[in-house]
């Protein structure tokens, strides 16, 4: 209306001083509407800067905290994992949603400036419209989670447990033609090494998550024992607890894009961050002279591409991933092939750590091919197609003609040219009663 107005001045007849001065009033307003726009455009951006990456990081907190709360089994189950999947794509675009929102009221501001203007109200109304669908994935998301999530309630654990130990558990994952676990019965005794042998698919890393309390067993039964015998089932077990009390070291642990304490203390996220305990469990892991001798120590970043980055050898990663499970200091330690990317010294010393670990009254469960190893463990459960074929100590296990271990072990002992009994790794702590007798 202000330009309509300042144009039908300006061509009227008479002279133009007189013209321009009848349309100072509508110069005026014209003028006075092109700074409000302005002003408005800036300051919703402004807000819309600010207000972003808060919209995003509520949704990506909602969304993450409830994925990470499924039972595992849910995530294995194909209808269950494309709903999770298709979810992560909507914290992005919540975050957009409110950009192409504040772009849809700045264009309806100004849409009689231009026609173009009501071509990209259409574009950004489309846009707008995409990125619900994807918003609308995340909420269905969160849903199905909720409807698969870990309950947050249970029986309380004993103080202190003792044991933990599985009755007759199989396995079955969604959609697999047979059981990864058949019938395994183990006894996983604190203050002891209790190692997992057995070749690739043989059900290791299933049999531990089921110890961890992440998976829970098709038929049969996990049991959290206390010292005087009474005992909680994992279906029933407060499950915050379960979690509390296990230390979980996998080959493929998370390697966070984040400072060298953050990837340490992340190990026991729950708690403020403690750095004397942060340095302690680096010097335990051997990795505390490598840290400290980083340009930036405990605040470089373990990635490159950032600022303050350096890049970690694989080993030195794994050494820092295992001063994240010390960091921890959960009662029951689950590692599986701790070593694999360490050199020989590396290893012997690891494995040092982890018999002085059960000195100190932890419970280890050894994941592990690489037999010598084993050696020294306090049982060893030897798996074979899901099942349990055999078990003991080294000395019972190599006294079995015949027998799988025994078979193992003198084919990797044959490789370095060694007899069967050659000792190249960390003496036994001492003879002990082997507290899985029950078990067996």
């Amino acid at each position: 209306m202000a330009v309509n107005s300042v144009l039908t001045q300006l061509f009227a007849d008479g002279p133009t001083a007189d013209k321009l001065r009848e349309a100072l009033p509508s110069l005026a307003v014209l003028a006075v509407a092109a700074v409000a726009t302005a002003v408005l455009s800036a300051w919703s951006t402004a807000m819309s800067g600010r207000l972003e990456p808060q919209v995003e990081r509520a949704v990506s907190a909602r969304y993450y905290t409830a994925v990470t709360g499924v039972e595992v089994e849910a995530t294995e189950r194909p209808e269950v994992q494309r709903i999770l999947e298709a979810g992560k794509f909507g914290t992005d675009s919540a975050r957009s949603m409110l950009r192409l929102s504040v772009g849809v009221g700045n264009v309806v501001i100004a849409i009689r400036t231009s026609t173009a203007r009501l071509t990209s109200l259409v574009q950004q109304v489309n846009r707008l419209y995409e990125e619900l669908l994807f918003l609308t994935d995340t909420e269905d998301a969160i849903a199905a989670a909720g409807e698969n999530a870990i309950p947050l309630t249970g029986t309380p654990l004993p103080v202190p447990v003792r044991e933990v130990r599985t009755e007759a558990v199989s396995v079955t994952y969604p959609g697999a033609d047979g059981p990864s676990l058949k019938g395994v019965s183990v006894c996983v005794p604190r203050g002891k090494v209790t190692a997992l042998v057995g070749a690739n698919g043989s059900g290791k890393t299933t049999l531990t998550k089921v110890l961890a309390g992440l998976l829970l067993p098709t038929e049969g039964d996990v049991w959290w024992v206390g010292e005087s015998g009474e005992r909680v089932g994992l279906r029933e077990a407060d499950r915050a607890q379960v979690f509390a009390e296990v230390g979980l070291l996998a080959q493929d642990f998370p390697r966070w894009e984040m400072t060298a304490a953050a990837n340490v203390a992340i190990g026991a996220g729950d708690r403020p961050r403690d750095m004397d305990r942060v340095r302690k469990a680096a010097g335990e892991a051997n990795v505390l002279e490598l840290v400290e001798g980083l340009p930036h120590g405990w605040d470089s970043i373990v990635f490159k591409g950032y600022e303050r980055g350096v890049q970690l050898s694989g080993g030195q990663w794994q050494k820092l991933g295992t001063a994240r499970t010390r960091y921890r200091q959960a009662p029951f330690l689950l590692v599986d092939e701790p070593t694999s990317a360490l050199d020989p010294h590396a290893e012997i010393a690891a494995f040092q750590g982890l018999w002085s670990l059960a000195e100190k009254g932890h419970a280890v469960v050894l994941v592990t091919h690489r037999l010598a190893a084993t050696m020294h463990a306090d049982h060893i459960y030897v798996l074979d197609q899901g099942r349990v074929v055999e078990d003991g100590t080294h000395e019972d296990l190599m006294a079995r003609e015949g027998g799988l271990y025994q078979g193992m072990f003198t084919a990797q002992a044959a490789q370095y040219g060694l007899a069967p009994g050659t000792d190249r790794l960390p003496g036994p702590r001492g003879v002990q009663p082997s507290g899985h007798e029950a078990a067996s």
